[in-house]
């Protein structure tokens, strides 16, 4: 009631309209790196490894899983391993608030707006031995998620209201979980 109350002597703001950016917006780089090696068929596996000069691997795989699906995974830095001692947690965290960040220019509304109609997905994560982004597209949009992948590295988003978000939805999960057995055993049994 004191929420609606305090409503009603806020002054109503006009809706501003959202205008697409076009996207890439930041400047690609239009360096090459040079094929320094490539293997076919490693270890009879059908997986074409190509190392490139700038310390990029490539590792490629035609399946036919699924037809005209393009999966990736991009592997980088020494993941929860190298998470704080004195920060228990801030993997989770992390994940949570980069996913749903977006990028620094685009919220993450704005970036799945413009996004909009073409079947792409991408998310932020954390192993234990590294970080990664995966994800899914279509093949014809292999370069676009190459564009997103770039972004990512060069304009990540750390909004404070995905920070918010994730506290949240925290304790909601946290309360939860306290009440029942398996989630004791999450709480008390894991740890010990």
């Amino acid at each position: 009631l004191n929420a609606y109350k305090n409503s009603l002597d806020s002054k109503v703001t006009k809706y501003k309209i959202f205008k697409s950016k076009n996207f890439p917006y930041l400047d690609l780089l239009s360096k090459t790196a040079i094929i320094q090696n490539r293997k076919d068929n490693v270890k009879g596996l059908g997986i074409t490894t190509i190392d490139l000069s700038n310390n990029i691997r490539i590792n490629l795989k035609k399946t036919d899983f699924k037809h005209n699906e393009f999966l990736f995974r991009v592997s980088f830095g020494p993941g929860k391993k190298s998470e704080p001692v004195s920060k228990p947690g801030l993997a989770i965290v992390s994940e949570s608030v980069i996913d749903s960040s977006g990028f620094g220019k685009l919220d993450m509304d704005q970036l799945e707006e413009t996004l909009a109609g073409r079947k792409i997905s991408i998310r932020f994560g954390i192993n234990e031995d590294y970080f990664y982004l995966s994800g899914s597209s279509d093949s014809n949009e292999a370069e676009l998620i190459v564009q997103l992948i770039y972004h990512y590295f060069n304009d990540t988003g750390m909004r404070k209201e995905a920070l918010n978000l994730f506290k949240t939805r925290y304790k909601q999960n946290y309360d939860q979980i306290i009440r029942t057995p398996d989630g004791i055993m999450q709480i008390k049994g894991d740890l010990f």
